[in-house]
């Protein structure tokens, strides 16, 4: 497989409060690189909490930083649109689009650069992914697995500053999981790119994670839920 250039170390600083129907986020934290899990049971605000970073949910107030530069800002009114945000999300069920096929998929956010860069850019990741044999094939034809590995190379093919990962591999099997979180984490160290993680299983999380938060009630807490 293809190994990238290891990405500088990225500074992430969330701040975030937004009001909901009975429910409230208020979450504080920090990260200096590396994977992050944000670890808590179902509703406790994680995935909440990445689609404020990723620019797909709008706190209430707060202040959202990256490698130094404002993402969102309450007080100076600053909202970076999501694609400006240099920010990759992997759904938790993927969301591959269904017509396309692999190496379509991967180069979906790829629009702005030129064909030869597109389709070098796809090819080094279906190596990374070491999907070069399905390109041509459509979500349907592939299994759990790469399905996910397909939703990776998307989402690293713009070369985001920052990754998120919500519930990668809920979806899988215990064995399946195992093996895909092993090769997650491999991901991470071959391309350097900073990870926040959201998943509700702790062993999972002491598995990927340098560094676990522990999410509760909206809130990160310091004791594990």
């Amino acid at each position: 497989m293809t190994v990238l250039p290891t990405a500088p170390r990225s500074a992430l600083t969330v701040c975030v409060d937004r009001a909901l129907p009975g429910y409230s986020l208020n979450i504080e934290f920090e990260s200096v690189g590396g994977v992050t899990a944000l670890l808590g049971p179902s509703g406790a605000g994680k995935t909440l909490t990445l689609r404020a970073i990723a620019g797909l949910l709008r706190p209430d107030s707060g202040r959202i930083t990256l490698n130094g530069r404002v993402l969102f800002d309450s007080l100076t009114h600053t909202n970076v649109p999501a694609r400006d945000r240099q920010v990759g999300y992997v759904f938790q069920h993927y969301a591959l689009f269904p017509h396309l096929s692999v190496a379509e998929n991967i180069a979906y956010g790829l629009h702005t650069r030129s064909r030869p860069e597109r389709s070098n850019r796809v090819q080094q990741m279906l190596e990374l992914v070491g999907l070069h044999e399905l390109a041509r094939r459509t979500p349907h034809e592939l299994s759990g697995g790469q399905q996910q590995r397909v939703a990776l190379a998307r989402s690293l093919a713009p070369e985001p500053s920052l990754l998120l990962l919500d519930e990668p591999l809920a979806a899988l099997d215990a064995p399946l999981r195992a093996r895909l979180g092993a090769e997650l984490r491999a991901l991470h160290e071959r391309t350097g790119i900073p990870m926040v993680l959201v998943t509700h299983d702790p062993d999972e999380a002491a598995r990927l994670a340098d560094t676990v938060l522990y999410v509760k009630g909206g809130r990160v807490t310091d004791a594990a839920v």
